[in-house]
């Protein structure tokens, strides 16, 4: 996203039109719009090496497909196998299927 707002800021579209274009918030297309490249730098690499919620669980989670022959199981079982054992999670279903 960001080598496409610079691409279209060189050909002269404003943040407005560039917002538009891409349908983000002016203030997303703002931040990437007013970044160089060593900023932008900076900034992938902290957000790609953020913690995830479900990290905790993940020698669980790999057990339990360990102990199934690595098939393919239901999301929703694994959810509730882990709320069983570790109790409430501090995520949902659908950060489970995500991770």
């Amino acid at each position: 996203m960001y080598k496409k707002i610079q691409e279209q800021k060189k050909l002269g579209y404003s943040i407005s039109e560039i917002s538009r274009m891409n349908s983000l918030d002016r203030k997303t297309t703002r931040k990437y719009y007013s970044m160089n490249p060593e900023e932008f730098s900076a900034y992938f690499a902290s957000k790609s090496n953020r913690e995830k919620k479900l990290d905790d669980y993940k020698e669980c989670i790999l057990e339990l497909y360990e102990l199934n022959n690595f098939q393919k199981l239901n999301m929703s079982a694994v959810f509730d196998y882990l709320e069983e054992r570790f109790g409430a999670l501090k995520c949902t279903e659908k950060t489970l299927r995500n991770y």
